[in-house]
């Protein structure tokens, strides 16, 4: 991710500057983070032998992909010796640049060709200057996409040219006295002195005449190589500013890592397999008498009675083993695989309500939860709460599974405008996986729709919806309609009181703290109504307690 002075934080890889994205480098450089398939290690076992492979199974089933890889990071000289260098690749884009000083244009020709000094012919501006001395070029400020997700530099010989021929043509920019934006940019050749102003091009297909015909789309893909292009698309090209945000929406999914019981592989996990949760028998013998929670008494006396087959495994473990594999958090449903927000977390839901630590696949307590007796605090918490866990440890995933351009998705990955960010070959996506702490409040449901109720609020939220959807159709004609519930403004708003207090309380940046909602908009059979409040950072802030304590008695009031 660095080279020299091209530096890029890992995180940064995911999102706002992932595959197909441009980033802006010192010197005005300008470059475009090249397709995963042109990422080093190739093969699995390589990529894991350095650290790369990022597994998180309920999230590979959603996006159907075979595993996910962390954004290479520049070398060591250690991993240099064994052959590993490091490094995301880039593409030089756009790959027109203009003079800063007297706005002569060249095109280069490939993704490795430095951007030279300006060429300028003698008698212009920077003729006059001796050639050490002149300005180096600097890439355009305009590019061309289409909703497909496509890009290419702006046609701008055929634009200027459109009408005539030109055998030696050399183009200039420069902006016109009235406006320094892409209103007035003027593109001239000052071999035939043909002009034209891009302000004509904004109304792509619906421009002047002729002209239409050089706004269509050639189906561009500078991220998998300069000159790469799939069928002709044909769609109508917008022309933008380069750094403008519509050029690049990124769509990444994130996901907090549910261990699942099925994934064990230590001798101590394999045992209890056979033997605690295969046998009925012995099943009843760790349950309560109405048969739905385990009794930790009963399983420590299990576990006395089988202390020659478990010695040396510390009895809080195998406690803690117990609860993972009751209560049905072996395997994620199936629905978990659709693209159905709601539904995916709908699993993560039910493990944080149990509040029960859970073990990775290594042993490691890879989701760490203590469930709070809410009857230690103030009426204000038992009132309005059902449930309040200290997330004492999590992971989330963030995996980048593709972008659009033009308008957003709102991330439906799904998308026909989406191009995806998949490796052809191995199926795998980049991600990044962070560890932090947290808080789940679950709301009391009673209380809850007991407030929505009230006329008042199911007026206030009618208005909201009527102005939310009719923003998105402004977008996007065709989206459906989105209800947004009751429910769902109060969880919403709450969560964001909650982190803007949190800010003053637990020393975390405000950047730093993040929301997981838990409301279901779409099946009512199945209601969510909690929240999680939670820390995950890829560098130096990590769990540090601050925000969990907060949800302690005494502090969370």
């Amino acid at each position: 991710m660095t080279q020299k002075d091209r530096i890029l934080r890992r995180s940064s890889s995911i999102s706002p500057f992932g595959v197909g994205a441009m980033v802006n480098f010192p010197d005005s450089e300008v470059l475009m983070a090249a397709a995963v398939d042109k990422w080093p290690l190739p093969k699995f076992r390589d990529a894991e032998k350095f650290g790369l492979v990022v597994r998180d199974h309920r999230l590979e089933a959603r996006l159907k992909v075979s595993h996910f890889r962390l954004p290479p990071a520049e070398a060591t000289p250690e991993q240099q010796a064994a052959g590993y260098f490091g490094g995301i690749p880039f593409v030089r884009f756009p790959a027109w640049h203009y003079c800063p000083k007297c706005g002569m244009m060249k095109r280069l020709s490939g993704v490795n060709e430095r951007p030279p000094k300006c060429m300028a012919p003698s008698g212009s501006t920077c003729g006059k200057i001796p050639m050490s001395r002149r300005p180096q070029l600097i890439p355009s400020r305009f590019v061309a996409v289409c909703e497909k997700g496509h890009i290419q530099d702006f046609p701008y010989d055929q634009w200027v040219h459109q009408d005539s021929e030109c055998h030696d043509s050399q183009l200039r920019i420069f902006s016109s006295a009235s406006s320094a934006t892409m209103t007035g940019a003027i593109v001239e050749c000052v071999a035939c002195k043909k002009k034209k102003n891009l302000m004509s091009a904004l109304g792509g297909g619906n421009s002047d005449g002729e002209a239409a015909a050089y706004l269509k789309c050639h189906a561009g893909k500078p991220w998998e190589g300069l000159n790469i292009k799939d069928s002709n698309c044909g769609e109508t090209l917008k022309i933008m500013n380069r750094g403008a945000s519509s050029v690049y929406f990124p769509i990444v999914v994130s996901s907090i890592y549910i261990p699942s019981a099925n994934q064990a592989s230590d001798p101590l996990q394999d045992y209890l397999k056979e033997y605690l949760f295969s046998s009925e028998e012995d099943w009843q013998t760790c349950l309560s008498e109405d048969g739905k929670i385990l009794n930790e008494e009963k399983i420590k006396a299990w576990a006395e009675l089988k202390k020659e087959r478990i010695a040396g495994y510390d009895l809080s473990r195998i406690i803690r083993l117990a609860h993972a594999f009751h209560g049905g958090l072996q395997d994620a449903p199936d629905d978990c695989a659709e693209n159905k927000e709601e539904h995916y977390r709908a699993y993560e839901y039910e493990a944080l309500k149990r509040g029960v630590t859970l073990p990775d696949e290594k042993g490691v307590d890879a989701l760490s939860l203590t469930k709070a007796d809410l009857e230690k605090y103030r009426g204000v918490v038992v009132e309005n709460f059902t449930s309040c866990i200290l997330v004492n440890k999590l992971r989330e995933t963030r995996a980048l599974v593709g972008f659009s351009r033009g308008r957003p998705t709102e991330g439906n990955w799904q998308d026909p405008s989406v191009q995806r960010v998949v490796h052809r070959k191995n199926k795998w996506c980049p991600a990044v996986a962070s560890q932090g702490e947290g808080i789940f409040l679950e709301l009391n449901p009673a209380k809850l729709s007991k407030w929505a109720e009230q006329p008042a609020v199911a007026n206030r939220v009618k208005s909201l919806n009527a102005r939310y959807n009719a923003a998105r159709k402004a977008k996007n004609a065709d989206i459906p309609e989105k209800n947004i519930t009751p429910e769902y403004v109060l969880i919403h708003t709450l969560a964001h009181v909650l982190i803007n207090q949190f800010v003053f309380e637990c020393g975390y940046g405000s950047s730093s703290l993040r929301e997981r909602l838990y409301c279901n908009l779409t099946d009512a059979g199945k209601p969510m109504h909690g929240l999680l409040i939670y820390t995950a950072s890829g560098d130096s802030e990590g769990t540090l307690g601050g925000l969990v304590r907060q949800g302690r008695e005494g502090y969370l009031e």
